[in-house]
């Protein structure tokens, strides 16, 4: 378990990184946190403010990224209980979309994630194109330091980085 104080000084240093990043970058997919990962409802906020958030929507199985100006208007819970964007919200072409957080359950030093099991982000991730930037996110507790199992249809990240 990771304390209330361990999770804010990771959402801050997340923050700093990040947004130091997305500075060079027009739009940033994100998405909404849930559970037990990193919050990035701070980080979230602070590219809305910039005009650069875009999240995820599953859409019939296949994740859809939608740009996402006002979060307390345009937001919906799906059956998942994720904050997802209105179907309302403009759909991005995702050649304009070049840095992409990634959530995880553990990460290696492969740049391999495990996630939930569904297979929407790496079909996903397969699907952006090649000078895309993608960046797994999470706590350093999640580091795991062999190798995670890793099968055909799984996509690496180009880096990863845990708070």
């Amino acid at each position: 378990m990771i304390s209330l104080e361990r999770r804010q000084q990771a959402q801050n240093e997340c923050l700093d990184a990040i947004s130091a990043i997305a500075n060079s970058h027009r739009l940033v997919l994100s998405y909404s946190s849930i559970g037990d990962e990193l919050s990035t409802k701070g980080l979230n906020h602070f590219l809305e403010e910039e005009g650069k958030l875009v999240l995820p929507r599953v859409v019939n199985g296949e994740i859809r990224a939608y740009h996402v100006k006002d979060s307390s208007k345009e937001l919906e819970a799906s059956s998942f209980g994720i904050l997802e964007p209105l179907l309302t919200c403009q759909e991005v072409d995702l050649k304009k979309v070049c840095l992409v957080l990634v959530p995880g359950l553990g990460f290696d030093s492969n740049k391999h994630r495990i996630g939930y099991g569904k297979g929407h982000y790496d079909r996903f991730l397969s699907s952006m194109h090649d000078e895309a930037i993608t960046i797994g996110i999470g706590f350093r507790e999640q580091y795991f330091p062999g190798s995670l199992p890793v099968e055909e249809t799984d996509a690496s990240l180009t880096a990863v980085l845990l708070f």
